[in-house]
This record gives C-alpha cells, structure tokens and sequence, in this order.
C-alpha cells in the first residue's frame, strides 16, 4: 500500500516542475425539469433519495458542458450503462444521434427498453469496448468510465477530433493496466510509471472517512487528470479541469473537458 509520505514527497516534486491542477468550478449547472422528462428517461424508474438526487447533479454537469447541438450532430456516450447520461442528452436534443456504447449487453438492452418506452428514435446501441466503436461522431462523454475505460474514451475523442467531456472514476485500476503511463510528454519527464501508479493508487482514497487522506485523494485525482489533459493539449486540444457541483454529488467530482483549438 503507498504511504501517505510518499505521495506528499510526489506532490511537492510535481509541484516544483510547474505540474499543479488547477480545478476551475463550475459556474453554471444545466436546470433540467426532471419531472416533465418521460419517467423511462430520467433516472427516477432505477434510483430514489440520494442516489437519484446524486445521479440528476452528475448528469446536469455534463449537459451543462455540452450546451446547444447542431441538429444532425453525433454524439457518444462511452460506458453507457443503461443510459442515465445518455437517454436525457437524447430527450433534450432530439435532432441528435446519441449513440450508447458499452460491453454490457445486458445494461445496453435496459438501456433500449428505456429509450423505446419514451419514444425515442434518436438513439444508438454498440455492445464492444470503448476501442472498437467504428462511428464518426463530434461529441464523446463518459460519466464514471473506470479505471482506463476514461482514457480509451478520450483517445477515441482525439482520434475524431470530437469535443471530449469525462467524469472519471476508479484510478486505482490504472496501475494494473497495461496501458502507458504517464500519457504527455511533460509527466513522461517527472514520473515513473511506477510513482505514476503509486498516485492512481492514492486518487482512490476520495472515499476515506479521513478528511486529509480524503484531500490527498483529490489532489492525486487531479494529477492524474491533469496528465489526460496535457496529452490532449499536445495534439491540439484546449482543455479545463472542472469541479463538480454540488461537491457532495459525488467524491469522484473532476470533469475533464477538451475541444480542438479553433473549434
């Protein structure tokens, strides 16, 4: 297990090479009418208390990144699950093609059974992994991919030249990838991949009972999605780090937000 120290001694060198995340909070979040949605649609039919009030705030952040769609724009929803994100994207935007894409074939057939009882015909299906979806698409978003699933996401979003909005989750799985890391060329000149690990391994500790172990949780969180970002900028992203609110929506709160300069 790595030990608090150790992360303390990654922080400060990290910080000595100019490698801080800077978490900018939201400013605006998407007022979403949940009641007047179709009840298939909105989370109400799967969660209730906290969890669906937890679920409506993750899912009204990432609406209010992808603002107003060009009818006739294609969107991707990477681990789509039964399509808490992705079903009121589609209710809203009725001019877009949403496409729902998961391993989970059993997820993705509630996820159609959701979508059919609302009426929806704007909707897609792909049962595969994140690096075998084959549509063009301008639009990718992933809430709570885990573990790499967030990174196969936004590389698919670079290979398309698509706007890119990721809540991640899970880093902790990063170090049992096989997957390169650190993923930019500027973490690539500070970090090993095994001190790389030893901070994916920390950015799980989000959930401790323990306020500065939860603290250094998110900031090793943070690190590590600042090197997602930086690996976009390096191929001609603009991006931000952005913190979720309300912050109790959920521990896992950063969402990562990059769109091709220019765009």
């Amino acid at each position: 297990m790595v030990s608090g120290n150790r992360v303390a001694d990654l922080f400060r060198r990290l910080e000595a090479a100019g490698l801080e995340p800077h978490l900018e909070p939201f400013t605006a979040v998407r007022d979403v009418d949940w009641e007047a949605l179709p009840p298939t649609v909105d989370s109400r039919t799967l969660l209730g208390g906290r969890r669906l009030q937890q679920k409506r705030d993750q899912v009204a952040n990432l609406l209010a990144l992808v603002g107003d769609l060009s009818p006739g724009s294609v969107a991707a929803d990477f681990g789509a699950g039964s399509g808490h994100l992705s079903l009121p994207l589609a209710c809203l935007h009725p001019d877009v093609t949403v496409w729902l894409v998961d391993v989970n074939g059993y997820a993705l057939d509630l996820a159609r059974s959701r979508a059919d009882a609302a009426g929806l015909r704007n909707v897609r299906f792909f049962t595969g992994p994140v690096t075998g979806f084959p549509e063009p698409f301008g639009l990718g978003f992933a809430l709570h991919a885990c573990g790499t699933a967030s990174d196969e996401a936004q590389e698919r979003c670079l290979e398309h030249g698509a706007t890119y909005v990721i809540c991640p989750c899970d880093l902790g799985q990063l170090q049992h990838s096989p997957h390169p890391y650190p993923r930019s060329a500027r973490f690539h000149q500070h970090l090993t991949r095994e001190e790389y690990d030893a901070l994916a391994s920390a950015a799980d500790w989000t959930n401790s009972e323990d306020p500065s172990r939860r603290d250094r949780g998110a900031r090793a969180m943070a690190i590590i999605n600042l090197d997602r970002n930086l690996a976009a900028e390096e191929v001609g992203y603009q991006t931000l780090l952005l913190l979720g609110y309300p912050l109790q929506s959920t521990p896992k709160n950063q969402v990562l937000y990059g769109f091709r300069r220019g765009a």
